[in-house]
Parts: C-alpha cells; structure tokens; sequence
C-alpha cells in the first residue's frame, strides 16, 4: 500500500531540482547563450544596412588575408603578454614581500587593492591627464631626473603609444595579480620553508624548490584570469588612443569594434570576435590541463 506514495515521491524529487533551476537556465540562455549563437550566425553572413546574404566561412578566410587584422592580432598577443607578464612579477614580488608579519601590513595591504577596483574609464581618463606632454607630471618628473630630454607625446607617438597602455593596466590589474598569489602564499604551510632553512637552503633556493611548486595552482588560475580579460582590453584604448597612432594600439577587440558599428560590416565584426574567442578558449582550456595536472 505504501509503494506508491514513494513513487510519486520519487518522481517529486527528480524533477524539484530541474524546476528550481529553469529561471537560472532560462536567463542564462537569453543573456549568454542566445548572444553567442547570433553572433556566430552574423559569422557567416554578409550583414549589412542594405540587407543579410549567407557566406558561410568567407568571412574567416578573407580575415587571414587581411593584413590590418593580422597587425591587430599581433599587437594584441604583444600586449598580452606583456601586461600579464609584467603584473605577475609585481603581483608575486610584493606578494612574497607582504608574507611576512610587519608594523603597518594591515594599512598597506588594503591601499594595494585601490586601483583594481576603480573603473577602468576612469583610469584611462586619470592616465590621459598624467601623460599630458605639457602638464602631464610623467614628463615633468622624467625630465627633471634627467632621464628624457625631451618632451614625450606618450599616447600619439607609435614608439610610445603601446607601451603607456601596458603601463596603464599593469597599474591597475597588478593587485589582482597580488591578491591571488597572496591567498596561495598563505596557505603554504611555513613548516615547509623552515625545514628548508635548517638544511641550509637559500631564500632562492626556498622560492624555486618549494614556494613556486606548491604555488603553481594559483599562478595558472591568475594567469587564466588575466589572460581573458586582457584579450578584451577596450575602455583604455577607447579613451587613451583611439586604436593610434595609425594602427599601433590596434587591438582585435577595437577593430572589431570599428568594423562593425563605424564600416557598418557587421558579419565580418563578428568573424574577428569569434576568432578572438577562439584563442581565448585554447588558452584557457591549456592552462585548465595543467591546473588539473597540479591537482
């Protein structure tokens, strides 16, 4: 008599759990998914004011005969790199700094997390006044160390204009960096630094062959976040340079920008953003292996 009061019970409890979840899985599709799909579509087609023609994969080809793409790919693997590079090393050096107890700690550590959670505009804009040429203070102080001697148009000189931008978020996403590597330097145990010691390691020899290994789940973790992010770099170069001088802060995610709602070629905008999404999911799913491979 009581075998189907449990049935239906049963049959309750498997679909309870789907019927809790169908807002989330609904939103998601309308905010994430959908997007996506459509954006593939317009991928493919020849989309235009004038009307929608289907082209299937010509939009791709033609993207790796084009040579203002190809620039725009380069300079973004260039800024990548080094943007990441450049915040992991300060994100590690004042993080092994701070790993120590010391008067005042508790005041500097929360100063660090300042420019990470400021806007990126208002960076940008904050940024654009410090490279000011006439009263921009980078060049006052430069010039007055005498380290230049001259005048430096940081943001519309070529030689200078991609090297202020790496400065700019390396300024401000460096915390991050530190943030991360800071919560994994604190779960190290320090019983394994002091056995090290008492064998007469040196602190070099401590960081190398115990402190990074044991690290290196946080350090692919912070590069994979950092690595998605910087491929999207857009508000700093919307406000700093414009894509310039000429193309030489031209990222795939401003060109893509440009073609799509300046030259009005939308299906080729959305080629370049899913070429760049492309890259972003192979590096994100190598840097997934070895986190898998660390744990």
């Amino acid at each position: 008599m009581r075998f189907f009061p449990l049935v239906g019970r049963r049959r309750e409890g498997i679909w309870l759990p789907w019927f809790l979840l169908t807002p989330a899985i609904v939103l998601i599709s309308v905010i994430t998914i959908y997007p996506f799909v459509y954006g593939v579509y317009l991928s493919l087609c020849d989309f235009t004011l004038m009307g929608v023609s289907f082209r299937g994969f010509e939009n791709f080809l033609n993207l790796f005969r084009d040579e203002r793409f190809l620039n725009s790919l380069k300079i973004t693997l260039i800024f990548v790199f080094s943007v990441v590079s450049l915040e992991f090393l300060i994100g590690l050096g004042v993080a092994i700094l701070l790993n120590r107890p010391f008067r005042g700690k508790t005041v500097i550590a929360p100063l660090i997390y300042i420019p990470m959670i400021m806007a990126p505009i208002a960076v940008a804009l904050m940024w654009r006044m410090l490279y000011s040429p006439e009263f921009g203070p980078v060049n006052f102080f430069l010039l007055s160390s005498g380290l230049i001697s001259r005048q430096i148009a940081w943001l519309s000189e070529s030689g200078f204009a991609l090297l202020s931008l790496v400065i700019v978020d390396t300024w401000q996403w460096s915390p991050f960096m530190f943030l991360v590597l800071y919560a994994g330097l604190q779960s190290i145990p320090t019983e394994l630094s002091e056995v090290a010691q008492i064998d007469g390691a040196s602190g070099w020899k401590i960081l190398r062959h115990v402190t990074l290994p044991l690290l290196s789940p946080f350090v692919i973790l912070a590069f994979l976040f950092r690595l998605m992010d910087a491929f999207k770099v857009f508000d700093s170069i919307s406000v700093l340079t414009k894509g310039g001088p000429g193309t030489s802060t031209e990222v795939v995610s401003w060109l893509s920008y440009l073609t799509g709602f300046t030259y009005f070629r939308l299906g080729y905008a959305a080629a370049m953003a899913i070429i760049l999404y492309i890259f972003v999911m192979i590096i994100s799913q190598v840097l997934l292996r070895f986190v898998s491979l660390e744990v």
